[in-house]
């Protein structure tokens, strides 16, 4: 899991067991500047290309992202489709005002309005696209 705002760091590396991982994502806090584009390309030039595996970045944002970010997102967004990514981008908090854009760029926009839920929309959302691909 990469934590992104400002910069951006790889919080839960693969293979992390379930009680760390739990600590360090409670651990995230919302710091403002948000820019994307940095760690979105990160993360897609680490990810692995396996044939027989569907490729799926969730990105979860409690806010905006600048007009220059969204258009370089959408740039990374588009040349990942292209290689079979998929992408669910999860809008918490006053990133839910900002659907529209997010759509634009990313081709959907989740809304999670109640925090305590994001588990069971992204498990939600997971399944959907789980049956779409099949």
């Amino acid at each position: 899991m990469t934590a992104f705002n400002a910069t951006f760091a790889e919080v839960v590396p693969v293979g992390t067991d379930f009680e760390t991982a739990s600590r360090r994502i409670a651990g995230l806090t919302a710091q403002g500047g948000t820019r994307l584009q940095p760690g979105l390309a990160a993360v897609l030039g680490s990810a692995p290309v396996r044939p027989d595996e569907v490729h799926v970045v969730a990105v979860i944002c409690d806010g905006e992202l600048s007009d220059a970010d969204y258009a370089q997102c959408q740039t990374l967004v588009h040349a990942g489709r292209e290689r079979g990514v998929r992408f669910i981008p999860v809008l918490i908090g006053d990133g839910v005002d900002a659907q529209a854009a997010w759509r634009q760029a990313f081709g959907s926009a989740v809304p999670c309005l109640d925090l305590s839920s994001l588990a069971a929309t992204l498990k939600a959302t997971l399944t959907a696209l789980r049956r779409r691909t099949a």
